[in-house]
């Protein structure tokens, strides 16, 4: 066999193991190339106060980027917890069910920070098998 044919024979061997392991991964129980599960934006606003002078032209909602959510399933467990990229998005694989997406929870006192703006309503969202759902999430920003 030639030094040609053994590293042919190598890297087909290296694809089909790298291919194996990737197919295999698992979240819950489920393959993850099988699943679904939740795809969005977060907006901010408003970004202006109500009254201003003179008036501010565009006072249009901001994207939110790196902004912590956590998502919790119908029993109230937290199973995910995601972050928004620089623009705002974010995405998580979930597996078939129903959800509700609210502001992440402080670690140390695992209360949700009240106090501390952006505040985010908790949504309830759903989830179907082998699906993306696309939610547009709008965090208040507190300004009066």
């Amino acid at each position: 066999m030639s030094n040609i044919q053994k590293i042919i024979g190598l890297a087909a061997v290296a694809l089909l193991v790298g291919t194996t392991v990737a197919s295999a991964q698992t979240i819950n129980g489920q393959t993850a190339r099988t699943m679904g599960g939740i795809r969005g934006t977060v907006y901010v606003g408003p970004t202006c106060p109500v009254v201003t002078f003179p008036p501010t032209m565009d006072c249009s909602p901001d994207l939110l980027p790196h902004f912590a959510m956590d998502i919790i399933n119908r029993n109230g467990v937290v199973v995910a917890s995601v972050e928004t990229d620089k623009k705002g998005r974010f995405l998580v694989r979930l597996s078939a069910g129903a959800y509700t997406i609210q502001k992440m929870k402080d670690g140390a006192s695992g209360e949700i920070s009240l106090e501390v703006p952006p505040y985010l309503e908790p949504t309830n969202v759903v989830v179907k098998s082998h699906a993306w759902t696309r939610v547009e999430l709008m965090a208040d920003s507190g300004i009066r």
